[in-house]
């Protein structure tokens, strides 16, 4: 008996059970869908063979459908995952013999699988923390550093001498930290060594408004490099102190400051005429070489001060020859104060070029 009358039979009401009551009988049928458990598709129906065609052609439907199913191994990019898990799942599916896929990897399979895993790894270079904070600071300008430094040590100078303060200023309340920088920047002066009569005096000085922003705005670096909550230049915490800078800059151009004093003065062509006439520059000897060279290199390449110069290397100058068969100098830049690389828009539009005759 099927099942289906087991359970009508079960619920039947017994007043019905006579010998001579037929009890319908249910003819249940389980059709499974031919299912491709790679693809989780209906699988093609095979086509008939026609009567006429040749026996030797003929495909036995039943073997076919019936044959156990192999993972091609094109298809798998890695073997790392066939864990005992996915084992499982593989031999739990139905037409499918994964001991004889793992028979057809080959060793020349897997080395190529592995010589493809180390070529990718190859590409990427592991690091920790410490290795990227050395990496980070290395990257930064030295004289910014420097300035940084300097900037601070002041500033805790003024905090032990004045307010009797040996805290790190990263260490303290914006409130107080906010109340320290008002005075400092009201009451800060420099100190100038004046030689009078033999005699060596120091006497005190304005700073430079452009000085004074270079004391915010390194204080400030400073702190975020502490991990810092807050900006000294931007957080309203800090906005009493910035008020009292903005007039302190105001005071300091009324007295005179700010108009670049120090300013470097372009050399103007008699000038350059008398350089070569008394031997300051030209090539008789190596002194002379190398400023004719640094000022060559400065005009034609825009290269500044020294580090720049000094970061030269070989095949940053290339000779070249352009359309007109005029010999040229090309320079490739590498990192400056304005282009350190961090913009990746702010780029010459040209690479500059130094030529062995003017162009008419």
């Amino acid at each position: 008996m099927d099942p289906y009358s087991a359970v009508f039979n079960e619920y039947l009401d017994p007043l019905y059970l006579e010998d001579d009551y037929e009890v319908p009988q249910f003819d249940v049928q389980y059709t499974q869908p031919q299912i491709n458990y790679y693809t989780f598709k209906p699988a093609k129906t095979p086509s008939p063979i026609k009567p006429n065609e040749n026996k030797e052609n003929e495909v036995n439907i039943t073997e076919t459908e019936t044959q156990p199913q192999t993972l091609q191994l094109q298809q798998i990019p890695d073997l790392d995952f066939l864990d005992d898990s996915f084992t499982a799942q593989i031999s739990e599916l139905p037409n499918c013999d994964f001991e004889k896929f793992l028979s057809n990897i080959s060793e020349e399979n897997l080395n190529s699988m592995a010589e493809q895993n180390a070529k990718f790894h190859s590409r990427f270079v592991t690091n920790d923390e410490n290795e990227r904070a050395t990496f980070i600071e290395q990257r930064e300008n030295s004289n910014t550093i420097r300035k940084m430094n300097s900037a601070v040590k002041t500033f805790q100078q003024y905090l032990i001498n004045v307010k009797a303060e040996f805290r790190e200023i990263h260490t303290m309340q914006p409130h107080e930290l906010d109340q320290y920088l008002q005075e400092f920047f009201v009451g800060i002066r420099k100190e100038v060594k004046v030689k009078n009569n033999n005699d060596i005096q120091e006497i005190e000085r304005e700073y430079q408004p452009g000085s004074l922003d270079g004391f915010q705005s390194m204080i400030n670096k400073h702190l975020k490099m502490k991990e810092y909550p807050l900006d000294i230049m931007r957080d309203d915490q800090f906005k009493k102190s910035r008020d009292c800078l903005t007039p302190k800059k105001k005071h300091l151009k009324q007295l005179g400051l700010g108009n670049h004093p120090n300013a470097a003065e372009a050399l103007e062509s008699e000038d350059e005429e008398e350089l070569y006439r008394s031997g300051g520059f030209g090539t008789d000897d190596p002194d002379s070489l190398l400023s004719t060279i640094w000022y060559m290199n400065t005009i034609h390449f825009g290269l500044r001060g020294s580090h720049e110069h000094r970061q030269l290397k070989w095949g940053d100058l290339k000779l070249e020859t352009d359309r007109n068969e005029n010999q040229c100098l090309t320079y490739n830049e590498r990192l400056t104060k304005t282009r350190d690389g961090s913009n990746t828009k702010n780029t010459r539009a040209y690479a500059p070029k130094s030529w062995s005759n003017p162009r008419g």
